[in-house]
């Protein structure tokens, strides 16, 4: 029986077996923590850390409502805001100094440990995440459309691609409203 604090995922693809490699060498308060896996079956069974408040898209959704036939959004309060910036930011600088870059941080992979007022948030989902060398550019183009940075589209980027897709999660916190349509 799994534990109060524990969440199961289920995976069956080789991606999956290096992205769980990947969160055992983790360990930081801002990425989700994993407690355990196993193989059965040619399936993997991943126990990882229980994030109860869901995902940061689905917190700012919450934060948007209907006033007059118009959607509203209420900013969180600026102190908010620099919590989780901070937050976010302190997870890449851990995952960029173990020499590994995410290359899909976006709300939908920003979890809530708790719901509440000033959430504790946890960078989850490194499917795409991948060792990288200083100095040396990456060339596999991979992300979500909206949160990727140009030089991703491009095809010659570094770790820093992190922190524009940081910075388009933030826009969004600030704003509620997308900092362009998705295409």
């Amino acid at each position: 029986m799994l534990g109060a604090a524990w969440g199961l995922v289920v995976a069956s693809s080789k991606q999956s077996e290096d992205e769980m490699q990947l969160l055992a060498s983790l360990c930081h308060g801002n990425i989700v923590c994993l407690h355990d896996s196993l193989e059965h079956d040619e399936m993997l069974y991943i126990v990882m850390e229980l994030c109860r408040g869901g995902t940061l898209f689905s917190w700012i959704e919450d934060r948007h409502d209907e006033h007059l036939n118009m959607q509203v959004y209420t900013a969180p309060p600026k102190r908010v805001l620099a919590s989780c910036l901070w937050q976010i930011l302190d997870a890449l600088k851990y995952l960029h100094g173990k020499g590994f870059v995410h290359r899909d941080v976006k709300l939908e992979n920003l979890l809530l440990l708790n719901a509440g007022p000033c959430p504790q948030l946890k960078l989850a989902d490194f499917g795409m995440a991948t060792e990288f060398q200083k100095g040396e550019l990456m060339t596999q183009r991979c992300g979500s459309p909206g949160y990727m940075a140009p030089e991703v589209v491009r095809g010659g980027y570094t770790e820093l691609c992190d922190l524009w897709s940081m910075g388009v999660v933030f826009y969004q916190m600030a704003t509620g409203k997308r900092l362009w349509p998705l295409t």
